[in-house]
């Protein structure tokens, strides 16, 4: 579940990004068009304006046909969707194997949960509407994850937000 919240994560930063870039290059795009045109008519009648002022007319219309307002920000929203629904039952398995590990579950009840929890599992992947994901965004959570280390959290770092009953001491490391 971590690597599936941390794909769909990266992918919606993605379309995210790009469609920050594509409103950026649009605006620019348009502004330069409008100075074209306004060369054009007013200051300089030059041919090669016109040729410049048509390509960046062509290029902004392009892009306005390519991408329709919000089409990524849309795209954005259900990869990020999905990713808080994969991180929570993430945190639903790290729950399950806290109750394991504390022996507060019989096995009848771990069973029970456990095969709850993969019903939710296959009902969330069996979707038709799962959001694409793109390779890029893969490697971007395989560099987050394993390179930086961003779903792992220390004892220390636990240590620091806990309060001091629920704290790890440094003897029960000895007996594990």
């Amino acid at each position: 579940m971590a690597w599936d919240h941390k794909i769909q994560e990266e992918q919606g930063d993605i379309y995210l990004k790009t469609n920050n870039n594509i409103r950026t290059t649009k605006c620019l795009l348009t502004a330069l068009s409008t100075c074209g045109i306004i060369t054009v008519f007013f200051i300089a009648k030059s041919f090669w304006w016109q040729i410049i002022t048509t390509f960046f007319s062509a290029i902004t219309t392009f892009l306005s046909w390519r991408y329709r307002d919000g089409e990524l920000t849309e795209r954005a929203n259900e990869n990020k969707n999905f990713a808080a629904y994969a991180h929570n039952m993430r945190n639903e398995y790290e729950s399950l194997l806290s109750d394991i590990k504390s022996d507060q579950l019989t096995d009848k009840q771990i069973v029970e949960r456990r095969k709850l929890l993969e019903d939710e599992e296959h009902h969330l992947f069996s979707k038709t509407i799962t959001p694409h994901t793109t390779s890029k965004a893969v490697e971007s959570a395989r560099k987050a994850l394993i390179e930086k280390q961003e779903s792992t959290t220390t004892d220390e770092e636990r240590n620091k937000i806990l309060p001091d009953y629920l704290r790890i001491k440094e003897e029960s490391f000895a007996h594990n």
